[in-house]
């Protein structure tokens, strides 16, 4: 899956998480923890990408220390 976040922040606060690069990394592992939690049956259903969603922005969200505002799935397979 390809995943994008959107962020409320300034143009200040996203060249700061482009510089320091921790806090990315640490919500790309987040996000990869949780879609290792996942089964297909769950998230291959409206609810399930949408609680997956939910669950995103919620941890991202805290590790970004910026609100996340949507989740994007650009790409999305899944193996049964």
């Amino acid at each position: 899956t390809n995943v994008q976040l959107v962020i409320d922040a300034t143009a200040e606060d996203v060249k700061h998480l482009e510089h320091e690069k921790v806090p990315i990394v640490r919500a790309r592992a987040a996000v990869l923890e949780l879609l290792m939690e996942q089964t297909s049956q769950v998230i291959n259903t409206p609810e399930g990408k949408a609680a997956l969603k939910k669950q995103i922005k919620k941890k991202t969200g805290k590790l970004l220390h910026h609100k996340v505002t949507d989740v994007l799935f650009s790409d999305f397979v899944i193996q049964f």
